[in-house]
C-alpha cells in the first residue's frame, strides 16, 4: 500500500518573520467591530474594571481567549499592561496586535531560559505596571498551567487575578486551544475572577501547588459550553 501523504497546514505567513503592513490592524479592526456589535455582561466582584486597583498586578488568561479579551477590556487599563510575548516568530505577530490594543510588550519566556522572562516581568511589576500571561500558552496543552505565572506570584509578591470572557454563541479556530471567536450580535461575558494571593516559596508552597491554585480559580470562571447545549457550568481540565 502507498502510505497516505500528510496533509500540510496552511499557514499563509510563514515565510513571514513580520506580517505584511496592514495585516495586523485590518484584523484588529475586524475584532473591533465584532466586540462593538456584541452585548456585555460583565462580572467583575472584585471591581477591577472600574478602579484597575491593586496593582501591581498579575492578569491570567487562557490562550484561546487572548484574541477577544483586549477589546472588552477598558482602554486605560490596558494602557498600564504589559504582555509577555515568546521571542519566536508567532511573537513577532503578537507584538504587533499587542501593541495596536494599547499593551507594552516584554519578550522572553518563562519556560526555556525563563529566568529572564521573570525578572524582566518583575522590574514591571516593581514599576507599579499590570502583567498579562497566557498560562497555558503559547503551546498547550489547553487549560494547563505552566509553572511562569506561579513563579513570578512567588518571587514578587503580587496578588493574581483571573480574568476571560465566555460566550456561549460563538466559533472556535481548528487549532490546539480552539480560539474563541464570539458570533456578532450575541452576549459575551466579561467576568473576572477574585484575587488570589499565592505564597511565596519560602512559605512551603511549591511550584506545582501554586500552578493548581491559578488553574482551579481560571475554571472556575471558564465556561465552555456552546448555546442551546446541556452539562456542567465550568470546563474539566484537559
Amino acid at each position: 500500500m502507498v502510505p497516505k501523504r500528510k496533509k500540510k497546514k496552511f499557514r499563509p505567513f510563514k515565510k513571514w518573520r513580520q506580517l505584511p503592513p496592514g495585516v495586523p490592524q485590518a484584523i484588529v479592526s475586524a475584532i473591533r467591530l465584532v466586540r462593538w456589535t456584541t452585548r456585555v455582561r460583565a462580572v467583575d466582584p472584585t471591581g477591577f474594571l472600574v478602579s484597575g486597583e491593586p496593582r501591581p498586578l498579575i492578569v491570567v488568561l487562557w490562550h484561546n481567549r487572548l484574541l477577544f479579551t483586549p477589546s472588552y477590556i477598558p482602554r486605560q487599563h490596558l494602557q498600564k499592561a504589559f504582555a509577555l510575548i515568546s521571542p519566536s516568530r508567532d511573537g513577532e505577530y503578537a507584538t504587533a496586535f499587542a501593541r495596536l490594543f494599547g499593551l507594552g510588550t516584554v519578550r522572553g519566556s518563562t519556560r526555556k531560559g525563563g529566568t529572564a522572562g521573570l525578572f524582566g516581568l518583575r522590574s514591571r511589576l516593581d514599576e507599579g505596571h499590570i502583567i498579562v500571561l497566557t498560562v497555558d500558552g503559547p503551546r498547550g496543552p489547553l487549560y494547563t498551567v505552566h509553572p511562569g505565572a506561579g513563579a513570578l506570584a512567588q518571587l514578587s509578591g503580587a496578588p493574581v487575578l483571573p480574568v476571560g470572557i465566555n460566550a456561549p454563541s460563538r466559533w472556535e479556530f481548528k487549532s490546539w486551544d480552539r480560539t474563541v471567536v464570539p458570533r456578532p450580535f450575541s452576549t459575551v461575558e466579561l467576568r473576572v475572577g477574585p484575587l488570589l494571593h499565592i505564597p511565596r516559596d519560602s512559605e512551603g508552597v511549591d511550584r506545582g501547588r501554586a500552578c493548581g491554585m491559578i488553574h482551579d480559580a481560571l475554571m472556575q470562571i471558564t465556561d465552555d459550553r456552546r448555546a442551546g447545549e446541556r452539562g456542567p457550568g465550568p470546563a474539566v481540565a484537559h
